[in-house]
């Protein structure tokens, strides 16, 4: 069962368990592109300016408690663009 949960800094976005990332807003999924080392990566706004953030990291901030900012997130598949 996927479960959606909001990000802590871009609020304007959700978060699955299934590696999906929606605009809470339109609930628009978004689609990813792939990064030169084979990572997916999503274009989200912050206020007036658009970040390009990596969705592995932005799931683990997510559903991982506490501050994420120094962990090394790694693929339990070692599939880099299996975000789930």
């Amino acid at each position: 069962m996927e479960i959606w949960k909001p990000h802590k800094k871009y609020t304007n976005y959700s978060m699955s368990t299934e590696g999906r990332i929606k605009n809470s807003k339109t609930g628009k999924i978004l689609k990813p592109t792939t990064t030169q080392f084979g990572y997916s990566q999503v274009t989200l706004r912050d206020g007036d300016k658009y970040r390009h953030e990596k969705v592995h990291r932005l799931i683990a901030d997510t559903f991982i408690e506490g501050d994420n900012s120094h962990l090394d997130i790694r693929h339990k598949n070692e599939i880099r663009t299996d975000n789930s």
